[in-house]
Order: C-alpha cells, then structure tokens, then sequence
C-alpha cells in the first residue's frame, strides 16, 4: 500500500501524488497560489482487492487561509451591519478603521492596499521621508514606517479598509457561517469559506 497526498483544488477539485513521506517539509511540493490545501492517505488504487482499493489512513486536512471563529465572525458581521446604513447615508464608498478617530471615510491622500491571501484591505498614509513629526507616526505610539515607496515618500498603515460594496457581499455571507453549526472556518486563499473539522489545521499563509 502506497502514501498520497491530496493537494485540494478551487472547485472541488483535487490533485493526488505518490509520496515517500507524510512530513511536507521532505516532499519539496510547490504549491500554486490558489491551492486551498493538502491531506494524506493510504491506498493500492491496483490491487485485485476491492477493500485495498480504497482510501485509509486519511489525515486530518491542512488548509491555507485564515481561521476564524464563530465568536470573532459574530462580531465582525455586528460591526458590518453597523456601519452599512452609516456609510449610505454619508455616501462613504471607502472607510478606514484608524486607531485614534475609529471607523473613518478614507481621504484622497491615502490609499487601501489590498492583501489577496485573505482578500483584506489596508489603508496607508503617504508622508515625505524627512518628516519625522507625522501626527500620524505619533498616533500609532512609535510605530516604523511600513513601506518606502520612492527616495522622497514612505507610507505607514493605518488600519483595515472595507469598501460600501464589500461589506454588502459579506453580510448575508458572514450570517449563513454564523447560524451554521460549526464553530471554526478557513478562508481560503483563493476566497472559499470551508468548515473545518476538529482535527483540520490551518497554515495562515
């Protein structure tokens, strides 16, 4: 009987391969970008027995994403919902959560930056590179400039940004996981909500 991995797909669909080992770190396996995850089992998919042809051992699942729990997507769908009607009635396409004022319209000289992995947003402001009294510096307690972005401007983050649009395609999908029964997700890197299983990890990459 020979070892496989799994390697999970976009789709439903998944990728099987012989291997010598169940510890990844030997395999050498390179991963594309969307692959949500990997899992091992045991089979001989030839013999002339019918039991040996299935699957056994299977492993618990490694997944790529972010987990979250039921508890923290319960408050992030309460803090949704709150600022919905607030950015409709002010017309707020985009809103920063800045660590001194809180939820904020994001200004023109700012800009979201966007982590695909986990498709989450990041406001930065821009400031020249001579000025070491940015009220924003001070703000953040002594925090370093993240990026330099050219020899005269660096930018340092300000906090998640979520757009109107955003925020209205994840309500209704952030209610269906919290009435769900299960109390722990991944999303994947590819934008998949999975339940996981009790035994599932999660690589957050």
């Amino acid at each position: 009987m020979a070892t496989y991995i799994e390697i999970l797909k976009p789709g439903r669909r998944y990728v099987s391969k012989r291997v010598t080992s169940r510890d990844i770190n030997d395999l050498g396996i390179e991963f594309e970008k969307n692959d949500r995850g990997y899992r091992f089992y045991d089979q001989d998919p030839f013999s002339d027995n019918k039991e040996m042809r299935k699957r056994h051992n299977i492993s618990e699942t490694t997944y790529f994403g972010k987990e979250h729990t039921k508890e923290q997507l319960a408050k992030v769908l309460e803090t949704y919902k709150g600022l919905m009607p607030t950015m409709e009635t002010n017309s707020w396409n985009r809103i920063v959560n800045d660590p001194e004022e809180g939820w904020r319209p994001l200004l023109e000289e700012e800009y979201a930056f966007i982590e695909a992995s986990h498709e989450a947003s990041y406001a930065y402001a821009l400031f020249p590179s001579n000025n070491s009294t940015n009220p924003k510096i001070n703000g953040l307690k002594g925090q370093e400039p993240l990026v330099e972005i050219s020899s005269n401007y660096k930018c340092i983050c300000l906090g998640e940004t979520v757009s109107l649009e955003y925020v209205t395609l994840r309500v209704p999908e952030i209610q269906k996981l919290v009435d769900s029964d299960a109390n722990r997700f991944v999303r994947t890197r590819d934008g998949k909500w999975l339940e996981l299983e009790e035994d599932d990890v999660v690589m957050d990459v």
